[in-house]
């Protein structure tokens, strides 16, 4: 028999027998982000199983797997200005919590858990020279962190950008996309279709 579970494994199971063999294991849900190791043919993905998974994509098989509570909402792989070793794996989830994974040789080991919002992360970008973090959210705030020797410390935050005419109680888009256009400049996309430019906080 073949048995799927609800966490995304296959098994092949011998009834007489009673011997159960993994044959593989995917994401049960939605996958939510993915991107690239900065240096090798590896890559992360993340879910809405709360599953941090890494992968071989040219031999085409899974390394390894993080599993949190809540579901991950959104991933980037640090580039090397952040990381030299290019091991740091950044995550944002649905519960608001950022979580920093580092790469070993065993699989990914939890570095370091922020909970920069309130609301699920929608999205993450790190500056070009690797000084600082953004993390955007569902509630139209953006958070700015420092990054200084893979400690994360607080700078500030954000609100949506007011429009003219708009009602004070109008309930702000959420960010979408976060791109840096200078070290200390960010380009930010809202569900309405609205970009600003939010100058890093001081």
């Amino acid at each position: 028999w073949l048995v799927q579970d609800s966490s995304g494994g296959v098994y092949k199971v011998n009834l007489e027998t009673g011997e159960c063999k993994s044959l593989f294991n995917f994401h049960s849900g939605a996958i939510s982000g993915a991107d690239l190791c900065p240096f090798n043919h590896a890559a992360a993905t993340c879910g809405a199983d709360g599953s941090v998974r890494m992968w071989d994509y040219i031999a085409k098989s899974p390394i390894c797997t993080f599993r949190s509570p809540a579901a991950a909402t959104c991933l980037t792989w640090a580039a090397r200005a952040v990381d030299p070793e290019g091991r740091t794996i950044c995550v944002g989830y649905a519960d608001g919590v950022l979580r920093i994974l580092a790469r070993c040789k065993d699989g990914l080991q939890l570095k370091s858990a922020l909970k920069p919002h309130p609301v699920a992360l929608s999205a993450l970008a790190y500056s070009p020279d690797g000084a600082h973090l953004a993390t955007g959210a569902a509630d139209g705030s953006v958070f700015f962190l420092s990054v200084n020797r893979g400690a994360y410390s607080p700078v500030g935050f954000m609100n949506f950008p007011p429009k003219k005419g708009a009602a004070d109680n109008a309930t702000p888009p959420a960010v979408t996309t976060l791109v840096w256009a200078a070290e200390d400049a960010l380009c930010v996309g809202y569900a309405d279709g609205t970009v600003a430019q939010l100058n890093l906080p001081t």
